[in-house]
């Protein structure tokens, strides 16, 4: 009962945005501020008999880069900072102070150290997926159940068996689920990255239609990033839940 709710409240949401959106462009009556949503789904469907599919890939494919370059030097280092104290001292206070930077403000410094070519697209959105999982790892390894490694430490497990059969996989399933999540802030900054220098990719398109005052360009560009946002959030959370169906149980 309570997710037919859910689900009654999302179709509600969702046809309120587009009475909203279509109230909107009746007003400006301008479809260079405010397309309706009649006109940017026609947009859309030029875009798809063209090069839509190649724009979406070329930045899905800079995003999945990134975001495992991302997972596979996060996790690592957030079991050493959650169980070795002095590393924990030192690297923290660095992340946290990062964390305050704008990601925006590290495009012109990466233009200057490593070019405008992909190396600096990738990079940019590595910086952003890195510095959001990082502190999520640190706080999954840090909350593990301790009566769960105090079992195991009283079997006689020593400490690293202890991390490879419990601490890991007692952990994986929030850390994979968040490892999701890290694609919806790649698709923020995949945009930025994209305006300058790029040949292909949502960003680029989205660019190119305001350069040209297309709106409906931009926007049709936006609802199909929403859209693989939305699905593939969806659709990874859900294979995660199936497989590991004894830690969500009770969702």
């Amino acid at each position: 009962m309570e997710k037919m709710l859910k689900r009654i409240i999302s179709v509600l949401v969702f046809l309120s945005v587009i009475i909203l959106w279509q109230i909107s462009s009746v007003i400006v009556d301008n479809s260079l501020f405010i397309p309706s949503p009649l006109e940017t789904m026609k947009m859309l469907l030029v875009l798809l008999k063209g090069s839509l599919l190649l724009h979406a890939q070329a930045s899905f494919k800079r995003i999945t880069i990134a975001v495992f370059m991302a997972g596979f030097i996060t996790i690592p280092l957030g079991l050493v900072i959650a169980n070795v104290l002095v590393v924990n001292y030192l690297v923290s206070p660095i992340i946290n102070f990062l964390r305050y930077i704008p990601i925006t403000a590290f495009s012109p410094l990466l233009m200057l150290f490593i070019g405008i070519g992909e190396d600096m697209k990738i990079a940019l959105i590595f910086i952003a997926v890195f510095l959001q999982y990082l502190p999520i790892v640190v706080n999954e390894f840090e909350d593990v159940d301790k009566r769960v490694i105090e079992t195991a430490t009283t079997m006689g497990f020593s400490k690293i068996r202890v991390i490879g059969s419990v601490v890991i996989p007692y952990t994986m399933p929030e850390l994979l689920r968040n490892f999701i999540s890290l694609y919806g802030v790649g698709w923020t900054y995949v945009i930025i990255a994209e305006i300058t220098n790029a040949n292909l990719g949502l960003g680029h398109l989205m660019y190119i239609g305001s350069a040209r005052g297309n709106t409906k360009m931009v926007f049709a560009a936006l609802i199909t990033i929403i859209f693989i946002n939305i699905a593939f959030d969806k659709i990874g959370k859900f294979i995660i839940r199936k497989k590991f169906a004894w830690r969500y149980k009770n969702e």
